[in-house]
């Protein structure tokens, strides 16, 4: 963690994006400069989409939670609603410059997880690829059924997909305009994919 201070202040200050971009090692500018009263938490959680994160708040009546480092929210001294890191009750960093922590009770724990490790995301990308693929083999069946057999050996090779010559018989089809642009898309956006699938498996 990189503990990064808050640079506004008051009723409209950023001590909650200062908490955030301590966890996530990043400059503060990277998150949104203020969120809207009564729909923070839905803005907070659409802006940690892309540090393939999220927000889960926690109400401090059920106790709080062990061995992690936390966002708690309060009151601080300056009577403004506050934001601190703490792990197991422990003050780690108040965003407030020479702050001391909140004063007063805690009202709520914010943790700040990722969406998914990164083979996980990968791995989905690939299954949802592999739908995309499902249904482009059934509308070209349908239009083209001269192509059944070729697309039902794609299908048991989908773990090849980045061989040539698989590769090279779609792209090979007759297709209309409509169907080339879908097919020519899909592959494009394969290769994307499984590019960054085997990175990843290899690096395991």
């Amino acid at each position: 963690m990189k503990k990064v201070f808050q640079t506004k202040f008051g009723i409209d200050g950023n001590c909650t994006q200062a908490c955030i971009a301590s966890f996530l090692e990043i400059d503060i500018n990277r998150l949104p400069e203020k969120f809207t009263p009564n729909l923070w938490f839905k803005e907070l959680n659409e802006s940690l989409i892309k540090f393939d994160s999220y927000a889960v708040m926690l109400d401090a009546a059920y106790g709080t939670p062990k061995d992690a480092y936390v966002m708690a929210g309060g009151k601080s001294l300056r009577g403004f609603g506050h934001y601190v890191i703490m792990k197991n009750d422990k003050l780690i960093h108040d965003p407030f410059p020479n702050g001391t922590g909140l004063f007063g009770k805690i009202e709520d724990y914010l943790l700040i997880v990722p969406l998914m490790p990164f083979p996980v995301r990968t791995e989905r990308l690939f299954y949802e690829m592999s739908l995309e693929l499902e249904e482009i083999s059934r509308r070209i069946k349908k239009d083209h059924p001269k192509y059944s057999q070729k697309l039902m050996s794609i299908a048991v090779n989908m773990d090849c997909l980045t061989d040539v010559s698989v590769l090279k018989s779609l792209s090979e089809f007759e297709l209309d305009k409509d169907m080339r642009s879908l097919v020519d898309e899909f592959i494009k956006n394969w290769k994307k994919v499984d590019e960054k699938r085997f990175v990843t498996l290899e690096g395991k």
